[in-house]
């Protein structure tokens, strides 16, 4: 299984998952029940079915955020990527990586643009959705391994970003 962050109500849930063909495998860090469900993607909407349950959610992703609402309750998941800093790591660069297994449908920078926090460096598709991957802090590609068209695993280091600062000088 591999891991994620998410964010949900300002509190960051550290989930394993798997993803088999259109099954999700999910367990929370330290529980021992996994929740597996089938999930059809119908576009602004998924489907969820495990045993005894079939649940019809509507979906709308923006951004880094995807808005969910079940049964009229609305809610909002983020993925949680932590600060390097927070770890006691490097803050003055960043590896781009895939969220999820997917294919590379564009690549928007090169090595050695300069670009903006914010900026959409690779975008790649998983499960009939985009994903953004941006810069996040003003940087310099120092490199791009991602290729249009490629298959890519979940984390695969697609880009590394160096911080810059104003003047466009890496940061020291």
């Amino acid at each position: 299984m591999k891991t994620m962050h998410l964010e949900l109500a300002g509190e960051v849930i550290e989930l394993d998952y798997r993803i088999e063909g259109n099954m999700l495998r999910l367990r929370r860090k330290g529980a021992d029940a996994e929740l597996v469900f089938e999930v059809e993607d119908l576009g602004c909407e998924l489907i969820l079915r495990a045993p005894g349950l079939r649940r019809r959610i509507a979906a709308l992703r923006e951004a880094d955020r995807v808005h969910l609402a079940d049964a009229g309750e609305p809610f909002v998941l983020r993925r949680h990527v932590p600060d390097p800093a927070d770890a006691g790591g490097d803050a003055s660069s960043a590896n781009l990586e895939a969220p999820m297994t997917g294919k590379v449908v564009k690549v928007l920078a090169e090595a050695g643009a300069r670009i903006r926090e914010g900026d959409a460096v690779i975008i790649v598709e998983a499960m009939k959705m985009e994903h953004k991957l941006v810069a996040p802090f003003d940087a310099v590609v120092e490199s791009i391994s991602a290729v249009e068209g490629q298959q890519v695993d979940m984390n695969e280091r697609l880009a590394h970003l160096v911080r810059v600062e104003d003047e466009g000088a890496p940061a020291s």
